[in-house]
């Protein structure tokens, strides 16, 4: 019977499951006998399980016949970069990593960097960033070399005259640099914990970054206010210190930085602030900061040693008021009253500094409190003049100090480079022209922290691991200055043609010569005639003998102390031992280093000459009557005009008012004359009050008699 409603399938399905599983247990059978048996691998062959000893026989045959062998074959001997690996210690912190604390504390969020020992994989750095320097400050020098700077600095003598005396203009720039703030731009993470960039690491710029160089730029600036030329690197002063020399000698490899780092630390001062050569004649050089605070060092104590004068007359005068006041009169005498006010009784007690005692009281009454009297204002303007007094000399004894080379106390501490917001630093051009103009501008030159790091930075990074410098920012350009010109001339006054004769005109010469402008006076000049007169030059000024000095020769101290007026007081002055350069220096004169030989100035050289003729390139015109061009002088009367021609045909006029009136130059040529009278020294004298001690050890007001404390009277 049919069965209804199920398929064939369905029928005969479990036939198909047996049928499956019976093929599937002979094709298992089938691979055990008739296919390969199981296999193991040893070293690098598949055996079977029963084979299994025979590679590891064989591999030990081999190695006993390589032992018995009298040939082995040697293996080839590693190569050693120890450079390599040196520079990859140098480079590596100091601590491992990871470290012990690591593994049992949380680790701080600082990105791919370790803050002090360097970089733990390959990160991106910040450019490093030098701040710039402030603006800068210059100004102008101008005296006559030692002879011994020419004598020892061979490299100095492109930069002077070829003929002594060795006059010289020069322009010093100033600049503060704030050091602080380079430690802070390398150090700074740049866009925070979670951006690429990282900051330089610590321990890669504590005590591993200096500044190896100052760069000055200078440009000279043409009459209509524009700069005419490119700009110039100045070059490294002759004789100094110079690192760019040291580097081009001494840096080889990475492993170098680190010893030049340190000598430029001890160089600091020779580097950042450069002392100049040491003048025999002129004004003392000075930083330009400390120039602009009032003139230079001896017009400094001039001013000061007259309002010491003026402390010291109004200190006299205030005394002698004290000591009239004390002076008993005839009616107090009379009247027994002075005893009891200046001497000790019972009725008060004698004052240390000759106060009046307290009243006596009335029969009956209460003590009466003390009276003032003028005297207590005395006293008290006294006391206030005193310390004025005392102000004025210690502040004139340390311009003195500074005049003569001598270092004021703590003067050589300074702050450590990265620690200082305030490092001065200046520079010296010994090549500018004679009534040029220029502007300078500065910048700093430090090693890179980066350099001989390759390993450390990433692939698009490492080409800056191959510069050994990195240069900062630019500074502001400076204001313009004006060397001054070696010749001038001053119209003084100027007539036009009259009854007495053509017309005419005075003039002042001024030439710089051995230190100091010498002042010429011209009595007068008629048309066609040149501007050309003598100067009287103080005596004794030598010209030494350069094979003698070259030899070690200086002159007698004992001589140079008792030489001519004109000969004391120029260039550093500094006590014996005291220069920069490594010998003393009295009254301006080379002093005498140890072991050399000393001889007589005479012996030395020959006396320079007793007049210098003046000339001036320049040639009066005419004279006429007409309103002054300079503008303050709008308004006032007609003055007189000198036409003149000068070089290449160039036509000016000058007016006496102008040129007293509204010329700075004039005011400073004649200053500079003035003291070339002194060669330099302060032309003030000192004046103290008859018998005065030195002020904050004044004794006590004289006593009359009977006003020794002991009070010989009564109050009542």
């Amino acid at each position: 019977m049919k069965l209804k409603g199920i398929n064939p399938f369905e029928q005969h399905v479990e036939k198909f499951v047996v049928g499956g599983l019976a093929v599937l247990g002979l094709g298992v059978l089938s691979t055990q006998f008739l296919g390969s048996p199981n296999q193991i691998k040893v070293g690098s062959e598949e055996v079977a399980p029963e084979r299994a000893y025979e590679p590891v026989k064989k591999s030990a045959e081999d190695l006993l016949s390589r032992v018995k062998s009298s040939t082995p074959t040697l293996p080839e001997a590693p190569k050693a970069d120890v450079l390599a690996r040196f520079e990859e210690s140098l480079n590596r912190g100091v601590a491992p990593s990871p470290t012990l604390a690591g593994q049992f504390t949380p680790r701080a969020n600082i990105g791919a960097t370790n803050r002090e020992f360097g970089p733990q994989g390959n990160v991106d750095f910040a450019e490093i960033a030098i701040p710039a320097p402030g603006a800068p400050i210059v100004r102008g020098s101008a005296g006559t070399i030692d002879p011994v700077e020419w004598t020892t600095n061979e490299g100095l003598r492109a930069y002077l005259p070829l003929q002594q005396p060795f006059d010289k203009f020069s322009v010093s720039v100033e600049t503060l640099f704030d050091g602080a703030a380079f430690k802070q731009a390398l150090t700074n993470d740049p866009d925070g914990p979670t951006g690429p960039l990282q900051p330089i690491p610590l321990g890669w710029v504590n005590n591993n970054v200096e500044i190896l160089g100052v760069e000055v730029e200078r440009e000279q600036i043409d009459p209509s206010g524009s700069a005419g030329t490119a700009a110039v690197t100045l070059k490294p002063l002759p004789g100094r210190s110079n690192m760019a020399e040291l580097l081009a000698t001494s840096l080889k490899s990475p492993g170098d930085m680190p010893r030049i780092v340190e000598q430029a630390r001890q160089d600091r001062e020779a580097i950042l602030r450069p002392a100049f050569y040491d003048y025999i004649a002129g004004e003392k050089w000075t930083p330009p900061s400390e120039l602009s605070e009032g003139g230079g060092l001896t017009e400094r104590i001039d001013k000061a040693q007259k309002r010491l004068n003026e402390a010291t007359d109004a200190l006299e005068n205030l005394r002698k008021k004290q000591a009239k006041a004390s002076e008993p009169s005839k009616e107090r005498r009379a009247s027994g009253q002075e005893s009891g006010e200046r001497g000790k009784g019972p009725g008060g007690e004698a004052s240390g500094r000759g106060q009046p005692g307290r009243q006596p009281a009335p029969k009956g009454g209460k003590e009466q409190p003390e009276k003032k009297t003028v005297k207590t204002t005395l006293e008290t303007r006294i006391e206030k003049q005193e310390t004025e007094v005392a102000g004025l000399t210690e502040q004139i004894s340390k311009f003195k100090d500074e005049l003569n080379g001598t270092k004021p106390k703590g003067a050589d501490k300074f702050l450590p480079l990265m620690e200082d917001p305030k490092v001065r630093v200046w520079a010296h051009d010994l090549e500018v022209e004679a009534g040029a103009t220029y502007r300078y501008r500065v910048r700093m030159i430090a090693n890179n922290p980066l350099f001989g790091r390759e390993a450390s930075l990433k692939e698009n990074q490492k080409s800056r691991a191959k510069q050994a410098l990195v240069k900062g920012e630019w500074s502001e350009w400076s204001e313009p200055i004006s060397v001054d010109q070696k010749v001038y001339y001053f119209v003084t006054s100027a007539s036009e043609r009259d009854n007495l004769g053509p017309a005419r005109a005075t003039a002042e010469l001024m030439e710089f010569y051995y230190g100091f402008y010498r002042k010429a006076s011209l009595p007068s000049a008629n048309p066609g005639d040149v501007f050309m007169a003598e100067a009287k030059l103080p005596p004794d000024l030598l010209l030494y003998d350069l094979k003698k000095l070259a030899a070690g020769a200086r002159p007698n101290l004992e001589q140079i102390a008792a030489l001519p007026e004109g000969q004391e007081g120029g260039g550093r002055g500094r006590p014996a031992g005291g220069s920069k350069s490594g010998r003393g220096e009295v009254g301006g004169q080379p002093a005498t280093p140890a072991g050399a030989a000393t001889q007589p100035k005479n012996d030395l050289g020959k006396p320079g000459p007793e007049k210098l003729t003046i000339s001036v390139d320049a040639m009066l015109l005419d004279v006429s009557t007409g309103p002054a061009p300079s503008a303050s002088s709008i308004g006032k009367a007609a003055t007189s005009r000198a036409f003149i021609r000068e070089s290449l045909g160039k036509i000016v006029i000058r007016t006496p008012l102008e040129q007293h009136a509204d010329d700075p130059v004039y005011q400073r040529v004649s200053r500079s004359a003035k003291l070339g009278e002194n060669q330099g020294k302060p032309t003030v004298k000192e004046r103290t009050p008859s018998g005065e001690v030195p002020a904050g050890n004044q004794p006590p007001p004289k006593k009359s008699h009977g006003d020794d404390g002991g009070g010989g009277g009564g109050g009542g």
